[in-house]
């Protein structure tokens, strides 16, 4: 169930003889039957012994940690792993997205204060027993996404972005309750709380899953993009290999089909480069002229050939031209043919003969 570095950890949490349990994503992930990506330990301790505990347990096994004064948590990353040991806490929101206030609490009111329910189980290490106030083991049975409290998403908006997560990882639904108030953060605009830096690294994140598509269609389900942006927004959905682009790539992919005033708007939401807009609008161009015939089509991809990458066009345009022009992106003329051309007449022989390679190898869109 464990391996050496978070049993080494249960052992020295046991010689302090405080109740301690495994929480959160790692009990979640073992009650599910898949192995979890980090552990969370909370313990019922005062602020003083667990500075103190977490400093033990970093020279026990000679690591450094990271420890957050305002909420009393420690992040070991030992092994490549990342174990958080944390105190149990309440906390008190003051206005939307506001820092909490942070108190000592009791094991019931830390997972109380937590975003789902899937999320708020218990494991008793020292009498071997689960701990579910919340009814959290009965919801990943069926599979379901329930938020614990009416006002969760406005305390913290990022609870939206952990939801979407849940759904695509897990492939678990949203219970009505909880899509109603998820919808309230979107139309309500708490996102607008937080700082563009959060928004964009939560949106890279959830970018990064496997099944990227279900994230995506969840965002247009929930409305986000219209609601985030504040305007209607076309949405391209990848048709490739959604994880070989580079973050602002997948941006281009998702939202080139859209006019230069709203990708603008998009550029200063997400906090995008200028080349967002330039490759955005290089694209759209392209999306109108592959309307033409194959010669036309040819010679726009080989004059604004950097401008483009494979992966790229692959996941915007379903066209056997893209295709071809895909495969054959590094083509050359032999060097010994563009001597024999007149050098103010080479480049064009170069575009002209690259374009008639293009159409003699085939991938006409037929």
């Amino acid at each position: 169930m464990y391996d050496n570095v978070v049993r080494k950890i249960i052992e020295i949490l046991k010689e302090y003889k405080i109740k301690f349990y495994l929480v959160g994503g790692a009990v979640r992930d073992l009650i599910i039957g898949i192995d979890p990506i980090d552990y969370d330990f909370v313990a019922q301790v005062d602020r003083k012994k667990h500075l103190e505990i977490s400093q033990s347990i970093s020279k026990k096994l000679n690591c450094e940690f990271i420890y957050n004064k305002h909420y009393c948590t420690a992040k070991f990353i030992i092994d490549g792993e990342d174990i958080d040991f944390v105190m149990a806490r309440q906390e008190t929101y003051d206005g939307i997205a506001s820092t909490p206030l942070v108190k000592e609490g009791t094991l019931y009111e830390d997972l109380k204060r937590r975003d789902f329910t899937i999320n708020t189980i218990a494991y008793d290490i020292l009498n071997d027993k689960f701990i579910d106030y919340f009814n959290g083991i009965n919801d990943i049975k069926n599979k379901k996404i329930v938020v614990l409290h009416s006002k969760s998403f406005r305390d913290d908006p990022t609870r939206f972005f952990r939801g979407i997560k849940y759904a695509s990882r897990l492939n678990f639904n949203f219970c009505n309750y909880t899509y109603d108030l998820m919808r309230d953060c979107v139309e309500n605009k708490y996102f607008d709380y937080l700082p563009i830096s959060r928004i964009r690294r939560e949106i890279d994140d959830l970018l990064k899953i496997d099944d990227y598509k279900v994230v995506i269609t969840l965002f247009i389900y929930f409305d986000f993009f219209n609601e985030y942006f504040n305007s209607s927004i076309d949405i391209n959905i990848p048709i490739g290999n959604f994880k070989l682009l580079e973050s602002e790539e997948k941006y281009i992919c998702l939202f080139f089909k859209n006019n230069e005033e709203t990708l603008e708007i998009i550029k200063n939401r997400l906090s995008l480069s200028k080349n967002f807009i330039q490759k955005c609008l290089k694209l759209r161009e392209l999306n109108g002229i592959l309307k033409y015939d194959d010669y036309d089509v040819y010679r726009y991809l080989v004059l604004n050939k950097k401008q483009f990458n494979s992966a790229l066009l692959l996941n915007c345009f379903r066209d056997k031209r893209i295709d071809n022009f895909a495969k054959n992106i590094n083509y050359k003329i032999d060097n010994d043919k563009i001597l024999n051309v007149n050098p103010r007449d080479r480049s064009d022989y170069i575009v002209n003969a690259t374009v008639q390679h293009l159409i003699d190898l085939g991938g006409k869109n037929v």
